[in-house]
């Protein structure tokens, strides 16, 4: 089961991901990839909160 809010923070990090490879700037750059990063850390949390391995797999206490 994956958990749908994790699931769109992750949609939203490939986007900042995306971006970042087309920044214009190293600051711009850098900065997206800290969102990225940040957002990628928060859909683990998610997932956690909600009994799954990080990427929404059931954890193996759970199985």
């Amino acid at each position: 089961m994956l958990n749908n809010n994790s699931a769109e923070l992750r949609e939203w990090a490939a986007r900042c991901e995306k971006m970042a490879a087309s920044a214009t700037s190293e600051n711009e750059r850098a900065d997206l990839l800290r969102k990225r990063d940040a957002l990628y850390a928060l859909a683990d949390s998610e997932d956690w909160l909600a009994g799954l391995s990080p990427g929404g797999t059931p954890a193996i206490s759970s199985i």
